[in-house]
């Protein structure tokens, strides 16, 4: 399994370039929640969007990736995959449907690919940032402070690792792609949230929708560390419960270069097993013994009705619980639905209407 060290961006220019991303943080952040958040960005009548130079390095990344066959052209099957992920295609309809040209099998050139994607930004940039989250996976990362989740974000994009401590005082966000089989490749979005950003985020009621699984990052060496990331997990879960929008879990234990606690060890069994989730996975980021986290991470966020940890409260009485599935995409008849029976992922219905 590799990882490739590619970003995304997107700038504004108006006489000079604006990022849009205001530091890869605050408008990120808004794309990834509601449709109501997405909808605040919005460029001004003389501005003109269009993507940065390691936005189109990543896209070519992406098209590399998707093209199985190495023909230097997407067929239609893998175009498909490639928005496997997402509640359908941006470009089945009009104004990209037939934007650009395709050969006569209906396959893409990297050309085409890019003029897509460069058409999509121009005219619509929310969509544009939208398709890319929706073709991965987003993952929620919380812990408590010097747990360890900014340098497990920056390993995911081949950062090196360091000693020095930067506290991460917004949410911040990696993105890479995890390579799962030769032939089975998932675009992962891993989202920090700062701790003082917990309590913003559980103030709205649909903030796990657009969440397909939470990583809880602890410093085993450190009792105080494993408590508070537990008790994170608990919020994460009941908030889950009490919403029905309930999530994958996965706990990681960092820093296991230094001596576990013997109390928290035990703790961890316990918790794992009544909550009925997966054993924490040991990590060390300095040592470079990452035990296939991203791996285990795509691997439990694709399945999403296993590893949804519950609370006593919450097997006692069971809402009605809306669990994210993307299996149904395939199971229903190809249609590409993300929420079990009512809720549709993204709500791609109410953006229409918002738009027309």
């Amino acid at each position: 399994m590799t990882f490739r060290p590619q970003m995304r961006d997107w700038q504004s220019t108006e006489q000079h370039r604006t990022s849009l991303t205001k530091s890869g943080t605050s408008i990120a952040s808004d794309m990834i929640g509601s449709e109501a958040d997405l909808s605040k960005v919005s460029v001004g009548l003389l501005n003109s969007v269009e993507l940065t130079d390691e936005a189109i390095d990543f896209l070519e990344t992406i098209f590399d990736e998707f093209d199985g066959d190495f023909d230097k052209v997407l067929q239609p099957r893998e175009l498909e995959e490639l928005f496997s992920t997402a509640p359908e295609s941006p470009w089945i309809e009009n104004p990209y449907k037939d934007a650009v040209g395709r050969n006569i099998f209906g396959e893409l050139s990297l050309d085409a690919f890019l003029s897509e994607w460069a058409l999509m930004t121009l005219l619509n940039p929310t969509l544009s940032v939208e398709s890319l989250i929706n073709i991965g996976y987003p993952g929620f990362v919380f812990g408590p402070r010097k747990a360890g989740k900014s340098a497990l974000l920056n390993s995911f994009i081949g950062r090196p690792y360091s000693e020095a401590y930067n506290e991460t005082n917004e949410d911040r966000f990696a993105v890479n792609i995890v390579d799962i089989s030769r032939e089975n490749k998932k675009y992962l979005v891993l989202r920090e949230i700062s701790e003082g950003g917990v309590t913003k985020l559980l103030a709205n009621k649909k903030s796990l929708a657009s969440c397909d699984i939470a990583i809880f990052v602890y410093d085993r060496s450190d009792e105080s560390s494993w408590k508070a990331s537990y008790e994170l997990l608990l919020k994460i879960v009941r908030h889950g419960e009490d919403t029905g929008f309930q999530v994958p879990c996965l706990m990681v234990a960092a820093k296991d270069d230094k001596d576990s606690f013997t109390m928290v060890i035990e703790e961890e069994t316990t918790v794992s097993q009544d909550m009925e989730v997966d054993a924490p996975i040991p990590i060390s980021v300095k040592l470079g013994n990452f035990n296939n986290v991203f791996h285990r991470i795509v691997s439990a966020a694709e399945p999403p009705h296993l590893s949804i940890p519950e609370t006593e409260a919450g097997k006692t009485h069971k809402p009605f619980h809306t669990v994210i599935d993307r299996s149904l995409k395939f199971v229903s008849a190809v249609v590409a639905v993300a929420f079990v029976v009512v809720v549709a992922r993204k709500n791609v219905a109410a953006r229409k209407n918002a738009s027309g």
